[in-house]
């Protein structure tokens, strides 16, 4: 990766830091020649190691914690776990070539053998922050080891009479560090899983799963039994999937938690969804649309009725964007209900209604019901079916505006979807009145950003050049306490808005085809979500990595690419400025909408077409004449 100069340069100035040299992979990162991951993959090839990130490995807390913090953050290196099979310590290290760290990874943990793996020094960091935030004062290993030294019975008995309930049982000391350092974190979902040998803990922060803790495998059922007392589930049930909700106190404040298990081979796994409160919801202005965008969607929920859906994966944000614009359409004056599974946040003001599907109450049963509410708004968690489909594309033409969720990948895809569901065209046409296509991107920590500049590579895979990103600002995180040393911290979204505009609806009453939407859309000038997302990045808001993590190049574009080099080309443009390639496209020189080649005039302004003002001969058709060919078994047309 170093070319000879910039070597040569490197080896003067090891050399001129005397007793204090660094070494020659550090000088690299700092003077910018290389990148800390591409020291730690060239460390791990040269000495035939494996590279691991400790945040995504499972580390056993305890054995973490007798090695002294500030001896691995001096040393670079971090115990993760024992192998069950060989008895062997695995430990991550930054500089797998510095013996006396290991040796003190000997001496404090006494063992011999060690599995030596490679990271780099910020994901350690991150590591070590997650591995020290639980209790530094040592109260999570004391409830740990407490909780090995019991027994499954016993701990299922005392919960059983009720004895967990006195706050110093140790599963009940467990369950509340769990869950409050989960809120301190800002994690949206808390997975207890358990594996073999161990139960692991993991938090979902800022749309990432991160490794925080494991506990004893004997343990496992007590934790699954005291979260089950505290959602109301029955704890004699194993055997088959439960659901529940539970309101607890953290901090002197309620928080509402969805819980989730499901029976595995080694044991129950459940899943905490920590789900916010009313007053963390962000207004609309705040969610990362951009102006023109903003006002799109504006436009569209003033409206007294119509249709505006929400498309993109699971955890993309649809119900956060929901709620806010939820929360800037309601009013006195206006009924506004929802239909949800489940109903996540309460919002004051507004009817909320839960799906029940055991008891009849479906997305479809309950919709035909809230018809009858005589409502204004009416908010469905998600279209799923065709049924549903229908019922709200009807609600949306008999005076009432439906705001609902898809799962797709772009706004084009969402109309399509509707159409394969079985609603006709002619439905979709006149209901749908927006689309709102969104993903979720990390926000660089507000301490530790500074300015960035992006690698050529980067700009390459983005479609970018230098000179694109030279007034903006591109910020990153280098990673702090504040952070826990990943650089990112909270997120924010990048959106592509569809406005079905005359065109649209044209290309829908059609038949509505992929080829013929995307054509519509174009036109209406509208970016695309991967654009939205390069601009929040110019902006500081995100990170180019994290728009080319997130995003895909969006299948409508207002700007066209060559047929052959795949450059972004202008609409008035014949051919590539680059290769030379005709672009394909005939375009009316007034309007500058797509003729076809047959066209003696635009039909949109009446204008010649591109042929005709350039002399070439008009053909001239004989009145009575005409030039379609007799086909076998059919009529001659008589004009």
């Amino acid at each position: 990766m170093l070319s000879q100069v910039q070597l040569e340069t490197l080896l003067n100035m090891q050399a001129e830091g005397g007793f204090e040299r660094k070494r020659l992979g550090r000088l690299a990162v700092e003077a910018g020649y290389a990148t800390e991951l591409q020291l730690a993959t060239a460390l791990a090839i040269a000495l035939e190691l494996r590279l691991v990130d400790p945040m995504r490995e499972r580390v056993d807390v305890p054995i973490a914690r007798q090695l002294p913090r500030a001896v691995a953050e001096r040393n670079g290196v971090m115990p993760l776990r024992r192998d069950p099979g060989t008895g062997r310590l695995m430990v991550a290290v930054t500089d797998p070539t510095n013996v006396f760290a290991l040796d003190d990874v000997r001496a404090y943990l006494r063992v011999s053998e060690l599995e030596v793996a490679v990271t780099t020094d910020a994901d350690l960091r991150s590591a070590l922050t997650r591995v020290w935030s639980l209790s530094d004062n040592g109260a999570t290993a004391a409830v740990l080891s407490h909780l090995a030294e019991e027994s499954t019975q016993a701990i299922e008995a005392a919960i059983a009479a009720g004895i967990a309930e006195n706050d110093d049982a140790p599963v009940v000391k467990l369950v509340d560090m769990i869950l409050k350092e989960a809120v301190g974190q800002g994690a949206s979902d808390v997975h207890i899983e358990p594996q073999h040998t161990e139960v692991v803990i993991r938090f979902r922060v800022d749309g990432q799963l991160r490794d925080v803790m494991t506990v004893p495998k004997a343990a496992g059922p007590s934790l699954s039994s005291r979260l089950k007392i505290i959602a109301g589930l029955d704890i004699s049930e194993r055997r088959r999937p439960q659901d529940g909700r539970a309101r607890v106190t953290i901090g002197g404040e309620n928080i509402d938690i969805r819980m989730s298990t499901l029976p595995a081979l080694p044991g129950e796994s459940i899943v905490l969804r920590i789900l916010p409160r009313a007053r963390d919801l962000p207004p609309l202005a705040r969610v990362g649309l951009m102006e023109p965008q903003l006002e799109a969607l504006l436009a569209a929920v003033r409206q007294p009725q119509g249709l505006v859906l929400i498309t993109g994966p699971t955890g993309s944000g649809k119900t956060s964007t929901l709620y806010s614009t939820l929360l800037t359409v309601r009013g006195r004056d206006k009924h506004v209900v929802t239909l949800e599974d489940p109903v996540e946040i309460g919002l004051s003001g507004i009817t909320q209604v839960q799906v029940h599907d055991k008891a009849g109450l479906t997305f479809a049963a309950g919709l035909r019901s809230i018809l009858r509410q005589d409502p204004d708004v009416i908010l469905v968690g998600e279209v799923r079916d065709s049924e549903t489909a229908r019922l709200a594309l009807q609600a949306s033409l008999t005076g009432h505006l439906v705001l609902t969720t898809l799962h797709t990948n772009d706004a084009i895809g969402a109309v399509a979807r509707l159409l394969d569901m079985g609603a006709e065209p002619y439905l979709v046409a006149s209901a749908l009145t927006l689309v709102v296509a969104q993903r979720l991107v990390r926000k660089p920590c507000g301490q530790c950003r500074v300015p960035a500049e992006p690698s050529p590579r980067m700009l390459e895979s983005l479609g970018l050049n230098a000179a694109d990103v030279a007034n903006g600002t591109l910020m990153v995180g280098r990673g702090c306490n504040a952070c826990g040393e990943t650089g990112f911290r909270g997120r924010t979204g990048i959106f592509e808005v569809l406005p079905v505009t005359d065109a649209v609806r044209s290309a829908m009453n059609a038949g509505g085809g992929e080829r013929a939407l995307v054509e519509a859309a174009s036109h209406s000038r509208q970016l695309s979500m991967r654009k939205s997302g390069i601009a929040a990045a110019m902006r500081g808001e995100t990170t180019l990595e994290e728009v080319l993590r997130v995003s895909t190049e969006s299948s409508y574009s207002a700007v066209p690419h060559c047929p052959s080099c795949h450059r972004e080309v202008g609409e008035d443009m014949a051919c590539c400025p680059w290769c030379g390639t005709a672009t394909g496209t005939e375009r009316c020189e007034t309007c500058r909408r797509e003729l076809d080649s047959t066209w003696t005039h635009c039909p949109y302004c009446k204008s010649p077409s591109p042929s005709i003002a350039a002399g070439a001969p008009v053909p001239f058709i004989a009145p009575g004449h005409n030039p379609l060919p007799q086909l076998p078994g059919f009529p001659q047309p008589s004009h």
